[in-house]
C-alpha cells in the first residue's frame, strides 16, 4: 500500500453530501459512492499514512472498512504516493499520461535528445522547452530520440531521413515548428493541402480530413511503434 497516499493530481475531487465523491479528469469521470469516501477526502492530503487515516477516522469508520476503501482506491489508480517536491503542474501532467511523475522525470533527465530544423523553422523555442524540462540535449546523431521541426511536411528530405531512421531503428519525432519572424505553424504546415488534395482527387484549398504525412513509412506516425 502506498506510503501517505494522495489523490493523483489530474483528479479534480468533489465532494457530493450524502452521495459520495466525483473524481474528474479530462478524458475520464468516476462516481465513489458511499459516506466513507466523503470522509477520506479531506485526510487524502499526501501527509498521512494509512495506519493515520485509519486513526483519524476510527470513531466514525471500522478500521477494516477503511483500510478496503484505500485499497479499492489505489487498486483503480486514483492515489499516487504524494511529491510535494515536484510541481503540481508537472506532476498532474504525468500522472494524465499514466506515469509516476518522479519516475517519468527521472527517464527524461536520463535520455538524450536531438533538435534538428527542416527548412525555414526556429528550433531556439523547443531547446528552452526541453531544457526546462531537464532534458538533455545533444548533436550526436546517436541520442536517444531526434526531433524534426518543419515548416513543410511535403519537403523531400524528410522521406529521406525516415527511411534511413527505420533502417537503423532509430526513433525520431516529426512536428510543425515556429517559423522565424512569423507566427507559430497552426494545424497543417505549408503544403499539406497539396498532398492531401493529390491523394483524394481534389484541388488545393477544398476542405480535407486529417494531417498527411504520406512520405514517411507509409503513413505511419515515425518514431512510434
Amino acid at each position: 500500500m502506498i506510503q501517505n497516499p494522495t489523490f493523483k493530481a489530474h483528479l479534480r475531487v468533489s465532494c457530493i453530501p450524502g452521495e459520495g465523491v466525483l473524481l474528474l479528469s479530462e478524458d475520464a469521470a468516476t462516481a465513489l459512492h458511499g459516506p466513507i469516501y466523503e470522509q477520506l477526502v479531506p485526510l487524502l492530503d499526501g501527509q498521512r499514512s494509512a495506519d493515520d487515516i485509519v486513526a483519524a477516522l476510527a470513531p466514525q469508520a471500522d478500521a477494516a472498512q477503511v483500510y478496503y476503501a484505500l485499497m479499492l482506491l489505489e487498486k483503480n489508480g486514483h492515489l499516487a504516493e504524494a511529491t510535494p517536491h515536484i510541481d503540481p503542474a508537472t506532476a498532474a501532467f504525468w500522472h494524465g499520461q499514466g506515469c509516476a511523475p518522479e519516475a517519468a522525470m527521472q527517464a527524461l533527465r536520463s535520455k538524450r535528445v536531438r533538435v534538428c530544423a527542416v527548412g525555414q523553422v526556429d528550433s531556439r523555442p523547443m531547446c528552452q522547452a526541453l531544457q526546462a524540462q531537464g532534458v538533455q540535449l545533444t548533436q550526436d546523431a546517436h541520442a536517444d530520440l531526434e526531433v524534426l521541426l518543419t515548416d513543410d511536411y511535403l519537403r523531400t528530405d524528410l522521406a529521406h531521413h525516415n527511411a534511413a531512421a527505420l533502417q537503423a531503428q532509430r526513433p525520431w519525432l516529426l512536428l510543425p515548428g515556429p517559423q522565424p519572424d512569423r507566427q507559430p505553424v497552426c494545424g497543417r504546415p505549408p503544403g499539406a493541402d497539396r498532398s492531401a488534395a493529390a491523394g483524394r482527387g481534389k484541388q488545393p484549398g477544398q476542405p480535407g480530413h486529417g494531417l498527411p504525412i504520406g512520405g514517411l513509412g507509409g503513413g505511419q506516425t515515425p518514431g512510434r511503434g
